[in-house]
């Protein structure tokens, strides 16, 4: 075995040990506030850092999801491993915060107990996490008006809705999709968008799912262009089951209505980045 050989697979088993290690000492350090929460409840600390440690194999099972699991299955895997992942991040950087504060706490000599430190982390958590999770199911129209110099009378006041990054799949499903679909009616566009990663799956998988998407009404169109995340799953065959849905793809092309024109191109990097992902050679889109 030449040198090199022999140092790309000491490398190799250097990362299959530094990796999981460093993961684990991630979780224990954002854990540790858990671990006072169950001490102060009676639990042993030793049950606590196991469970801890039993928190941290939850991220994983979104990778472990199989295509031929049932989508409630799938879902309820994804939501348990994302849901942790968002949990723990959030206790990490405020884990973070709450150590300068015992840091500073050393010059200044305030009497801050530790104790009361882990609880307001555990609490800030809790409502940064509501916070977040109602932001993103519960999404507000954000309102932007662009000034264009010379702009035709005709087009004065043209309203354009902008979806991105839905990402329909095992957390975002039909019901989602059908009140974002009244909420963008109810502005009464002139057209809509929609820039890339709207789904993570592949088409018969979540065609129920996007079923709504047809019910969707501009006056000059609703348009569509992809993203990364169309690359995983296949782009060629959601881009059939898109354009049947009423949808028009704008592959490096433009669209003209009423004295303007719309024009867009793929994400073509990521065609060639995701290609590894899927199952066969990327399409021509």
């Amino acid at each position: 075995m030449s040198l090199r050989s022999l140092a790309l697979n000491s490398a190799a088993h250097l990362r299959f040990v530094l990796l999981p290690a460093l993961w684990l000492a991630l979780f224990a350090y954002a854990g540790r506030p858990i671990v006072v929460a169950a001490q102060a409840g009676g639990i042993a600390p030793f049950f606590a850092w196991l469970a801890v440690f039993a928190l941290s194999l939850l991220p994983l099972l979104p990778v472990l999801a199989r295509r031929g699991d049932d989508l409630r299955r799938r879902s309820l895997m994804h939501w348990a491993g994302y849901t942790t992942l968002g949990l723990f991040s959030l206790l990490l950087i405020l884990g973070l915060l709450s150590d300068a504060v015992r840091f500073v706490d050393l010059f200044v000599r305030a009497t801050i107990p530790s104790r009361t430190l882990s609880f307001v982390v555990l609490g800030a958590t809790a409502l940064l996490s509501i916070i977040g999770l109602l932001q993103a199911r519960c999404p507000r129209v954000k309102r932007v008006e662009v000034a264009i110099d010379s702009l035709p009378p005709a087009l004065d006041g043209y309203r354009i809705v902008q979806w991105s990054d839905v990402h329909v799949g095992p957390t975002i499903q039909r019901r989602f999709v059908a009140n974002l679909v009244e909420k963008t009616n109810s502005l009464d566009a002139d057209a809509i968008v929609i820039t890339g990663d709207l789904i993570d799956g592949y088409v018969d998988e979540l065609r129920d799912q996007v079923t709504p998407l047809a019910d969707l009404r501009a006056r000059d169109g609703v348009f569509f262009v992809t993203g990364n995340h169309e690359y995983y799953w296949r782009a060629s065959e959601w881009v059939k089951e898109l354009e049947g849905l009423g949808l028009i793809f704008l592959n490096c092309t433009a669209s003209a209505a009423r004295g303007s024109t719309s024009a867009a191109a793929p994400d073509t990097g990521a065609r060639h980045r995701a290609s590894a992902f899927t199952e066969r050679s990327p399409s021509s889109y």
